[in-house]
């Protein structure tokens, strides 16, 4: 991601907390200078980026290669979800070899389809190492052929230990923040439309106090709803 977009993006997610936060200034004025530090939560690790996201990316790439490699024979149009193993490696060189692959039990099985669907497994076929299973439908009238990726996992629990780590990750930039604003406030945002993003909240979030010298702390899911976290209390 450019830095122009990444500023663009963090300029949406401040008009999102705008809109739903209802603490935030209507107009904020000299007397009330407001900073906004703004932040994406990724599982993974975070100082070179999250595996979370690579793993998609390649995923997506090898399903819309089986798309275009299933679409160009005759066979009749179907949807596809492939369930990738974690353990799926597979070259940008090699994609096109693997999703023909992927395509091809396909063909085996679709032109048997009736209503219901027809699921592709590893073990009793001829799937490329890394694919779990297949699961076919016949496409509806109109529709077109179609591969997608199946996420089979559920999101891992956003816990106050990896609040903490983000937190700790931008204290550094405070001292010179408070040059220019009187307030400062932290803006987390968990974007759960990306596999890196997607947690699930735990009551323990809301339960305890932050160390932090932000003035506060929020969290922002899907740009759809707002946590403010607890300040621990200065001595």
């Amino acid at each position: 991601m450019t830095r122009p977009e990444q500023k663009e993006k963090e300029r949406r997610a401040v008009e999102c907390l705008r809109s739903l936060y209802p603490d935030f200034p209507a107009e904020p004025a000299e007397s009330h200078d407001l900073g906004i530090e703004v932040t994406d939560y990724v599982r993974g690790d975070r100082a070179r980026g999250s595996q979370e996201n690579a793993f998609a990316a390649l995923a997506s790439k090898i399903a819309a290669a089986a798309t275009t490699e299933y679409a160009a024979s005759d066979g009749i149009r179907v949807l596809a979800w492939i369930s990738f193993a974690r353990t799926l490696r597979c070259a940008t060189a090699e994609i096109t070899s693997f999703a023909a692959a992927i395509a091809s039990e396909v063909r085996k099985v679709a032109e048997g389809l009736g209503d219901r669907a027809e699921t592709i497994r590893a073990y009793d076929s001829a799937l490329p190492i890394g694919v779990e299973s297949v699961v076919v439908y016949k496409a509806k009238q109109g529709a077109q052929t179609t591969f997608s990726v199946m996420q089979t996992g559920w999101g891992e629990d956003l816990l106050p230990a990896h609040v903490d780590s983000v937190i700790e990750s931008k204290e550094s930039k405070l001292n010179e923040y408070r040059k220019k604003c009187s307030e400062i406030w932290l803006l987390i945002s968990v974007d759960g439309f990306r596999v890196s993003g997607l947690v699930d909240t735990t009551p323990e979030l809301t339960n305890v106090e932050y160390e932090t010298g932000f003035d506060r702390v929020l969290l922002l899911f899907d740009c759809a709803r707002v946590i403010q976290l607890k300040p621990r209390a200065q001595p």
